[in-house]
């Protein structure tokens, strides 16, 4: 086997690290974001209606509201925007 060889055979190997390596270091702040937004969960399972006191809706927009234990546009036409504010979340590091 030339030297050659055993270097072309390494090669495939090492890029195969290389990318892994790579994929995971992509991957982390994904993978923060995902830990993070599981920090807070509402399925909604509600009488139609308001979002509820664990909701405040952003200054300038609608309230969203909650039909058929979905959550839907309050006023369909405008900005409808609600962020948590039960508790206080983890802050991303």
């Amino acid at each position: 086997m030339s030297r050659f060889s055993a270097v072309k055979g390494r090669l495939p190997r090492a890029l195969a690290v290389v990318l892994i390596l790579v994929l995971g270091a992509l991957a982390t702040p994904l993978l923060r974001q995902a830990a993070n937004a599981a920090a807070v969960s509402d399925n909604f399972n509600r009488a139609n209606g308001g979002l509820g006191s664990n909701w405040t809706t952003v200054a300038g927009t609608t309230a969203p509201k909650i039909v058929n234990k979905t959550v839907q546009p309050g006023t369909p036409g405008t900005l409808n925007s609600a962020y948590w504010s039960a508790n206080t979340l983890p802050s991303r590091s």
